[in-house]
């Protein structure tokens, strides 16, 4: 059904089975809202499977979206549970292949592009343990509902004095997160912190992502 939203028509993913009568194949109905002229950056990471990964696979093997971020996380088999007594087990039942065939089960898909976000070190882990096992920004948030950039670099620096030494990134990220949660106003995006979107959007805007929709060969039949 999502995949309906881009295509008019064609492969999203194919299936192979033990038994070549139920090969199956899935094609696009008609309902394409998003027209073809219109580029699409798709984010992806290690958490990016299943029916995500699917979708992914035919975006970009069918050249209609432009994957950024990293290696997806590789689910490619079709499998049933079965029960068995007070308990089962899980039966592969088929493998799935993208539109151009390729079958990713622990390889995934690679990126168009490579992008990731920065890693903490270890250092920067047990600060950032701290901070949350302290509660140290939930009570600066207390005195500081709606937090200026200078309150922000006053608290860093607080934190730092304290031994608690983070990126300004992560520890504004933190703070406008527990401004959302109190004031019940969900941040849907933060481009300051999500580097990965942020370089998209910058892709989009400089008209680097082109699309070139073109037609599939079936990956099974």
């Amino acid at each position: 059904d999502t995949a309906d939203l881009f295509f008019s028509d064609g492969l999203i993913v194919g299936t192979k089975s033990r038994v070549p009568s139920e090969n199956q194949a899935f094609y696009a109905t008609p309902g394409q809202l998003v027209p073809d002229s219109i580029p699409i950056a798709v984010l992806v990471d290690g958490g990016t499977a299943s029916a995500a990964e699917i979708l992914s696979g035919a975006l970009k093997d069918r050249g209609r979206g432009y994957l950024i971020g990293e290696k997806t996380y590789g689910k490619g088999s079709v499998q049933q549970v079965r029960n068995v007594g007070d308990g089962g087990f899980r039966l592969t039942m088929a493998k799935y292949y993208t539109p151009n065939g390729e079958f990713i089960d622990k390889k995934g898909i690679q990126p168009d592009k490579i992008d990731a976000q920065p890693k903490l070190s270890d250092d920067q882990q047990k600060a950032l343990v701290k901070l949350i096992n302290e509660n140290l920004v939930q009570k600066f948030v207390e005195t500081h509902s709606r937090p200026t950039d200078a309150e922000i670099a006053a608290f860093i620096t607080e934190l730092k004095n304290q031994g608690v030494d983070l990126d300004t990134r992560t520890v504004r990220y933190l703070v406008k997160g527990e401004v959302a949660r109190i004031s019940n106003t969900p941040v849907v995006y933060d481009l300051e912190y999500d580097n990965v979107l942020s370089d998209a959007v910058q892709m989009l805007r400089n008209n680097e992502i082109h699309p070139t929709a073109h037609e599939a060969v079936p990956a099974a039949r």
